[in-house]
């Protein structure tokens, strides 16, 4: 600030302002989507496996939706079974189980992959600051993102001792993941 004194008058410069400064919240909602899918089939006594891509950062769920088909032609006499195992690229697995002439649908779920960050307030000159700046501090999550493996193992309750070979499944995979995203919000003066 200058002050001056000129022939008898007073002058007052004002302040240089800096850049305006704005406050944001930055929160990180819940949102969810329909993932890959997958189908193959899987005989008597020999596992079978696949494999779903999961190309999502931030996940906070994933859901793995089986049905199958008994294609034995004695089926009605001796039905099948199965065991769907999952396995995150992490590691973490999870599976369950159908018993012989039950239920040939199930969900294997996995509820808690990664948390979001609580909202924060951030000081910035505009959205995009704001926005670079939550991301810095909060950057993509990278865990469950990847290749998770689908292992299926036919179990048949046969009314016999000796049985005709050539029992299998037809079985389908649909997916369901949960995940959240980076919402910047100018928050407002009253």
């Amino acid at each position: 600030m200058l002050t001056a004194v000129a022939g008898g008058m007073f002058y007052v410069e004002p302040p240089v302002l800096g850049p305006t400064v704005r406050t944001f919240s930055a929160a990180f909602p819940r949102e969810q989507s329909t993932g890959p899918a997958a189908h193959g089939d899987a005989q008597d006594g020999q596992p079978a496996s696949a494999s779903v891509e999961l190309n999502r950062t931030n996940l906070t769920s994933a859901a793995f939706s089986f049905t199958f088909i008994d294609n034995y032609r004695f089926a009605a006499l001796s039905p099948a079974g199965a065991t769907f195992r999952v396995t995150s690229p992490e590691g973490n697995s999870s599976e369950t189980v159908l018993p012989p002439g039950g239920s040939t649908s199930a969900t294997v779920q996995f509820a808690t992959i990664n948390l979001p960050p609580e909202e924060m307030i951030l000081v910035a000159g505009d959205e995009n600051e704001a926005r670079k700046m939550a991301a810095a501090k909060f950057p993509a999550c990278e865990t469950g993102s990847g290749e998770w493996t689908v292992e299926i193992t036919v179990q048949r309750a046969y009314v016999t001792p000796v049985h005709p070979p050539g029992g299998s499944i037809s079985w389908s995979l649909t997916t369901r993941v949960g995940f959240y995203s980076l919402q910047v919000t100018e928050l407002h003066r009253s």
